[in-house]
């Protein structure tokens, strides 16, 4: 086939289209399917108010069938008085405004449930005259130019662009229904007496938009109409009374969700003056207008091809549905992917064709419809032959071939038509790739017409060619066409699947398993192939031949391996061939296990190894284990690392009741048979619990018989247990290996009393052994010290003192040494007061060791400190003058009624101490007197705080810094310094002081006021982080009092001169306020400093000039904290988390307190407990806390609150962190 001719030839592509969902058109669908046995009787009439009994056809009862009477309008049914009878009564309303028109319909069924017959009823009430009472509708309107009736004026305050009408009545009080569309014939009235009523059909609208219905309607007295519209979406029902014409029914579409819908509406035309209605039928075809969709009505001739003159706008996959409103033989309808083309069909006569083109963009589901006209010349009537009058002959319609097929050839030939004519052929290919579908044609000849489709090699998928094989007559000029579809098939491929096999030396032939299949599921004709063939039997062409199992094989395993291939017809087998394996093993033996069961275990017992053995095991070629929990609470049992000994099991550390777990265990080795299964139970008990119950004290005295002491032990099981008991030490007891050893007692000795401490340790088999603590006291009655020497100790206190340095403590004077704070301080004392003559040996023990309290304001820690003590020795108790003792012992020579004192004292390095708190020990002083000893204690405490910070201020600024006692050098700018930071006050104590301290060259004058508010901390602002804390300059006096009415300050004006401190006091006095038990009260002191030329107060003070000087001032907080019982409860919420660059951790902490301030300070713990930070903190509401951590925490912080005054410290808080 030439270029040229292969050019000429009109191309037309086509590709099978789906269905749009939610669509229903054409002639089978149910909005077009006719009532079947409908029949109606005459229109009834009667007057508002009265009844009538519906008996206009009877109709035929049948055994075992029914009646059920329905109408559009529910509301109508509400008029009959039964429902399922032939022949109810019909009650007319009373009140009504016009004519009303009732429209029922009778359904039969048979004994089976099935319709056989239908009737109509109308009904039409007519009421007396009266005024018609017209009311606002919605969602419709009636457009009529210029011509308005009383009840059609639109009303000026809606939208002037969706005027409303106005009903003729209310429809809930009087409904109309609506004709079921049979002829006017069938219901006994005259065709010509009903309106002249008509509109379209059918309309195509967009969701929510307004589209007008162009109507016309005129009864035959040519009076008012009253036109009812019924539909399904919201207002449903709408009435209106117009003249006669033609006017436009404007509705609101409904909006839709999905690409298109389908609904319908009824509009009827009711008569006023004769009662006789006209019925319409409208379909409403809404889209969702997309895509763009432009079509123009053609007119063609019969036998033209014709192209739909159709255009969209939009680029996408697209579907084309053909819609025809009328059937005519040849035209298309269905579903395309692109624009049809056809042959226009033969008619009769000049023929107008109505389709409906619908477009649907599958992407986004969305659809548009347009209506169009075919209107068809008729020119079989002219005098010339028919066009149709001969037919193309081109064999077979369709074909079906899979690719790399062989060509198909394509004679085609006329079939009638007149011998002498000639034809022009065209060849055409329909799709998206007509190029390439067009281009597997070779044309051969023209006449007639041969074409040979050459099968493509290959085709992704199957493919459907389709071609239109035209002819066109050149003496008439008539054509005609076939269409020659052929299915191109994919070559499936063929996969193939084969199980490997094992056999045993001497095993009977065993056969072989390949399965093919194919990607289109279909069974086919498989030749197979295997290489080799050795020891293969039976039919080596199929997928299941058997294998010679060998008999005489020496060696323990050997793998037979066969390619397996397979072809047929139409397929495409595999590029490589399957393998497939036929491994034959020699049997060495069978094995067998047995294992001790059941097995009793106790928790906490570790990891215990089961008793089993195996036999038959001759050559070790690699033991497997099978372990199968049957039962229990979870499987524990795993392979021992030495395959030929039993599982082990691991017994869980604790149980709360005992457990039993039930296992099936096999072995299987390499050519060995496998074991058979054996089931072991396991149990695992709880361990009992011992109590043991000794005598903790026991007391003899010298000189008694041997004394036993006695020790019971059980559990908590009453298990007959075997004990094994251990005294430690075994000093002075002999049956030291029972519960019962007996005490040998000392003869003499020469303390007035003596302790023997041992340690009872029990044990006995699965269970934890128990301890117990006995102490032996052997007393000396004779002895010294109760009746000779009275002896009164006194603690010794060394006050507060800073984390640092060394304290020391004279026992003489009671001064101190290092970084002392204020707080009650004294030396350790004995007082001895002799009853008789006596010479007193006093020897004293060093070192002592001080320890951090255990309270529940403190966690108890590890660290320690070492007091090394020094003592002083006085001959009175008036006075308090003594010699310091540089001996560890004193000899003291005492008459009765002699007073001696000890002084005692010491020194601690404070470097050692962990953390701030309260460390305790005891001095142990031992008295000798007459050969008895006895030891003496002396009480010691030591309180560490902190380093204390206190307010440096000055002209530059106000300054935080370290507590300095004494200054190391006067400062040659102006400064102050103040501690404490702030002020803290409660029932117990009313009254402290500030240390106000000049460091400075320059005399100061100090003045000190009071005044009432508080500090709180301030929210984040705008991303920027405010100061800590905000001065309330008008404070909420409904949460808290005014402490500055009731604190006086004593003196209020302090002179300073360089290096000078001094104190002001602060008390609370006068009458106490009524809420001052319920409420906290706050207050602020104000401190400023002036320099002074002069700190005298004879002479006038003058300002001393210089530009390092100036009048500084600060504020401290101070609070009130009432008393309560309970301690207070504090929230905290993690605000930032931070890491230095030099190590160390920042942080920042918002604190609140829902009710009661809070003073003192916050410890901050790490995840494992340790000290990680400490810092001060005072909050009246809420506070922000910054601190720096010593070292990371871990996953969450524990504040500890410790309170500053002795009150009951608040709950600990766990915050979780997150790094």
């Amino acid at each position: 086939m030439t270029d040229s001719l292969r050019t000429s030839c009109l191309l037309i592509a086509t590709v099978i289209g789906i269905l749009v969902p939610g669509i229903t058109v054409g002639q089978d669908s149910p909005l077009f399917e006719k009532e079947k046995f409908a029949h109606s009787c005459p229109a009834l009439s009667l007057s508002s108010g009265e009844t009538l009994v519906l008996d206009c056809a009877p109709g035929v009862d049948l055994a075992g069938g029914g009646f059920q009477w329905t109408s559009i309008d529910t509301g109508a049914l509400s008029y009959l008085d039964d429902l399922t009878i032939a022949t109810p009564r019909f009650s007319a309303p009373t009140e009504i405004l016009g004519v009303q028109q009732f429209i029922y319909q009778r359904l039969q069924s048979d004994a089976a449930g099935e319709e056989i017959a239908r009737m109509t009823v109308q009904v039409l009430v007519h009421p007396s005259p009266a005024p018609q009472d017209c009311k606002l509708g919605a969602g419709i309107q009636f457009d009529r130019g210029d011509k308005k009736d009383s009840c059609g004026e639109f009303d000026p305050g809606l939208d002037p662009g969706f005027a409303h009408t106005v009903p003729v009545a209310d429809e809930r009080d009087t409904p109309i229904s609506i004709l079921s569309g049979e002829s006017f014939g069938d219901m006994g009235i005259n065709e010509q007496e009903a309106p002249d009523f008509h509109c379209p059909l059918s309309i195509t609208a967009s969701g929510g938009s307004e589209v007008p219905i162009t109507c016309f309607g005129q009864g035959i007295t040519n009076g008012l109409l009253q036109y009812t519209a019924e539909f399904d979406w919201p207002p449903y029902r709408h009435s209106v009374v117009l003249e006669g014409g033609r006017f436009d029914y404007t509705i609101q579409v409904p909006d839709i969700t999905q690409s298109a819908d389908l609904r319908r509406m009824k509009l009827i035309a009711l008569d006023m003056q004769t009662g006789i209605t006209a019925t319409q039928d409208v379909e409403l075809h809404i889209t969702n207008e997309r895509p763009d969709l432009e079509c123009k009505d053609i007119n063609v001739q019969e036998g033209e091809f014709v192209r739909f003159p159709c255009q969209v706008q939009v680029q996408g996959p697209l579907q084309f549905q053909i819609i025809p409103q009328s059937y005519i033989d040849g035209l298309p309808s269905g579903l395309y992917d692109h624009v049809p083309s056809f042959v226009a069909p033969e008619v009769w006569g000049d023929t107008t064709i109505a389709i409906i083109v619908r477009v649907v963009e599958t992407s986004a589901k969305r659809l548009t419809e347009r209506q169009l006209e075919i209107s068809v010349v008729n020119v079989s009537d002219q005098e010339v032959s028919s066009p149709m009058d001969f037919t193309i002959d081109c064999g077979p319609e369709s074909y079906e071939v899979y690719e790399g097929g062989d060509a198909i050839p394509i004679n085609c030939t006329i079939i009638g038509g007149q011998e002498t004519d000639n034809y022009t052929w065209t060849v055409q290919a329909e799709g998206e790739d007509s190029d390439r579908l067009f281009g597997l044609l070779d044309i051969v000849s023209l006449t007639p017409l041969e074409i040979v489709y050459l099968t493509p090699e290959s085709v992704e998928s199957d493919e459907i060619h389709i071609y239109l094989i035209g002819a066109t007559s050149a003496q008439l000029g008539s054509s005609n066409q076939v269409k020659i579809q052929i299915n191109v098939l994919e070559r499936p491929d063929i996969s193939i699947a084969c199980e490997n096999v094992l056999a045993y030396v001497g095993d009977p032939p065993i056969q072989l398993s390949c399965m093919a299949t194919n990607d289109e599921g279909v069974d086919r004709d498989y030749t197979w192939v295997w290489d080799p063939m050795d020891r293969l039997l039976g039919d080596l062409s199929s997928g299941t031949p058997m294998f010679d199992v060998p008999d005489d094989q020496t060696e323990l395993s050997v793998d037979y391996r066969y390619e397996v291939s397979v072809t047929a017809p139409n397929a495409d087998s595999p590029t490589t061939p399957e393998e497939l394996i036929v491994t034959v093993e020699r049997i060495l033996g069978t094995l067998a296990l047995s294992c001790t069961t059941p097995v009793i275990f106790y928790e906490g017992s570790g990891d215990l190894e089961l008793d089993c053995m195996i036999e038959g095991l001759q050559i070790d070629t690699g033991l497997i284990w099978d372990l199968q929990l049957i039962s229990g609470p979870s499987d524990l049992l795993s392979v021992n690392p030495n395959s030929m000994r039993g599982p082990i099991f691991a017994v869980p550390e604790s149980v709360t009741q005992d457990q039993t777990f039930e296992y099936e265990l096999g072995v299987r080795a390499p050519y060995y048979l496998d074991s058979d299964p054996v089931q072991v139970t396991i149990t695992v008990l709880k361990k009992p619990i011992l109590s043991l119950n000794c005598e903790n004290e026991v007391n003899v005295e010298i000189g008694d018989p041997p004394r036993r002491i006695m020790c019971e032990v059980s559990n908590d099981r009453d298990l007959d247990l075997e004990y094994a008991w251990l005294w430690n030490p075994d000093t002075r007891l002999s049956d030291a290996d029972t519960g019962t050893p007996l005490f040998d007692v000392p003869q003499e000795q020469r303390a007035a009393s003596e302790h023997y401490d041992y340690e009872v340790i029990v044990s006995a088999p699965n269970a934890d052994p128990v301890t117990a603590s006995v102490r032996v006291t052997v007393i000396a009655p004779e002895a010294f010290p109760v009746y000779q020497l009275d002896v009164n100790p006194v603690a010794l206190n060394f006050g507060k003192f800073g984390s640092t340095g060394v304290a020391r403590l004279d026992p003489a004077s009671s001064n101190t040494d290092g970084v002392s704070h204020e707080g009650p301080k004294h030396a350790g004392r004995l007082v001895l007061t002799a009853r008789d003559s006596l010479v007193l040996n006093v020897e004293i023990f060093k070192p002592a060791i001080l320890r951090y309290e255990d309270g529940d304001r403190f966690e108890r820690e590890s660290g320690s400190l070492t007091l090394y003590p020094s003592w002083s020795y006085t001959e009175s108790c008036a006075t308090l003058a003594a010699e310091t003792q540089e001996a560890t012992s004193l000899t003291i020579v005492m008459d009765n009624g002699d007073c001696r004192q000890l002084l005692f004292g010491g020194e601690v390095n404070l470097d050692e101490a962990e953390h701030p708190g309260k460390c305790t020990g005891e001095i142990s002083v031992m008295l000798s007197a007459n050969g008895v000893d006895v030891t003496h204690t002396v009480p010691v405490s030591l309180t560490l705080e902190r380093a204390r910070r206190v307010l440096d201020l000055g002209p530059r600024s106000a300054r935080f810094g370290p507590d300095i006692d004494p200054p190391a050098s006067l400062e040659f700018d102006q400064s102050i310094r103040v501690y404490p930071l702030k002020a803290v006050l409660n029932p117990n104590q009313t009254a402290g002081t500030f240390q106000v301290t000049n460091p400075s060259i320059i005399p100061l004058e100090v003045a000190v006021t009071t005044s009432f508010g508080y500090l709180e901390s301030q929210a984040m602002q705008g991303g920027r982080r405010p100061a800590l804390t905000d001065m309330v300059d008008q404070p909420d006096t409904s949460r808290f009092g005014d402490l500055s009415s009731i604190v006086q300050l004593y003196p209020s004006v302090l002179y300073l001169m360089p290096g000078e401190r001094k104190e002001v006091r602060y008390v609370m006095e006068g009458a106490r306020p009524p809420q001052l038990d319920k409420l906290a009260y706050t207050m602020f002191f104000d401190v400023s400093a002036t320099p002074r030329q002069f700190a005298r107060q004879d002479q006038l003070p003058s300002p001393r000039p210089n530009n390092r000087t100036a009048i500084v001032s600060t504020r401290i907080p101070g609070i009130y904290i009432p008393e309560t019982s309970i301690s207070q409860t504090l929230e905290a919420v993690l605000e930032s988390i931070s890491n230095m660059p030099g190590g160390g951790v920042n942080i920042t902490l918002l604190i609140e307190t829902p009710a009661i301030p809070f003073a003192g300070q916050v410890v901050i713990l790490g995840e494992n407990g340790q000290n990680l930070g400490q810092t001060d903190l005072l909050v009246y509401t809420r506070s922000r806390v910054m601190a720096q951590l010593s070292a990371s925490p871990g996953e969450f912080i524990t504040l500890k609150f410790i309170p500053e005054l002795d009150t009951l410290a608040p709950p600990s808080i766990q915050i979780p962190v997150d790094l």
